[in-house]
């Protein structure tokens, strides 16, 4: 999988409930325009969503996942799989 660039109408989208459903997430940092001398392709950007968490301890609760798409709208890949561990780019968890 290609890295791609971080640009306008890139979104990321956050789920509460293990990835039935799906939100979009707030951006707070904007994604890097052509100033960058990387051309935006490894940024990061920061985002915030209010998740409900409802009930039960922390262990009850389904998992907290986040996606992020692209400018041209690619999803980056559920799960991905590098033998030494690094260049991971696949949803997050908690």
């Amino acid at each position: 999988v290609e890295p791609t660039m971080v640009r306008e109408g890139s979104k990321v989208e956050v789920s509460a409930d293990g990835g039935k459903s799906w939100m979009t997430a707030q951006l707070v940092t904007q994604p890097v325009g052509e100033q960058d001398a990387s051309n935006g392709k490894w940024s990061w950007v920061h985002f915030g969503a209010a998740i409900p968490l409802e009930g039960g301890s922390p262990e009850s609760l389904p998992a907290v996942i986040c996606r992020a798409y692209d400018g041209e709208g690619k999803c980056q890949p559920e799960k991905l799989w590098y033998p030494k561990g690094y260049l991971y780019n696949g949803w997050h968890q908690l």
